[in-house]
């Protein structure tokens, strides 16, 4: 790869997005960027997440209360959010080319020239089917959690951007991945970033 190329990656849950960006980042020989190397940055830099799960990460600030939710206060949400953005950043800014999945990434990183913004999305019933086979959840859960971890997400999302989550204009490609090979997949989304970011290549 010669010049840089960010893919920042939205997602419905269910969407199978989160395996679609690590083909990307595979196909593409960058780093993979997500929960994981989220919550490794974010101890590192001092804020403790022990016994935390996943509350912290994409989770929007409630302005008006420092209560607990969910066993973490909103300061701390804060701070993880800060730390995120800080990271992707200053990897950014170190020229690193790499697969950001969500965390409002197309918005925190707008202004880097190799910016390339997906976001995923597929068809209720595909979504509920992936969601019921990945966590062996009846229907109704797998219904239930997609709801509410897509509201979760929209409302991160839009807290810190300036356009809406999952809005096709707000993004330079959305793909519809109900049906189909999420590797043949990568292979026609890299066409595309080969097209909008040709000094990447």
């Amino acid at each position: 790869m010669k010049d840089q190329l960010i893919v920042a990656l939205g997602r419905e849950n269910g969407s199978g997005g989160h395996e679609l960006a690590a083909l990307l980042a595979e196909k593409l020989g960058v780093e993979l960027y997500d929960a994981d190397t989220i919550r490794n940055y974010v101890e590192k830099s001092g804020l403790s997440l022990a016994g935390q799960s996943g509350e912290w990460d994409e989770n929007r600030i409630k302005l008006f209360s420092s209560k607990k939710q969910n066993k973490f206060n909103s300061t701390q949400e804060q701070m993880a959010a800060g730390l995120t953005f800080q990271f992707l950043r200053m990897e950014a800014a170190a020229g690193h080319s790499f697969v950001i999945v969500g965390r409002a990434a197309d918005a925190v990183l707008k202004d880097m020239p190799g910016l390339v913004s997906v976001f995923v999305h597929a068809d209720p019933g595909a979504r509920v089917a992936r969601i019921m086979d990945k966590k062996n959840l009846s229907e109704k859960k797998a219904e239930k959690e997609i709801k509410a971890i897509d509201k979760q997400r929209k409302n991160y999302h839009d807290y810190y951007a300036d356009t809406k989550w999952s809005d096709a204009a707000a993004y330079d490609l959305t793909v519809n991945s109900t049906g189909l090979d999420l590797s043949a997949l990568a292979d026609h989304v890299i066409d595309y970033l080969k097209l909008k970011v040709p000094s990447a290549f």
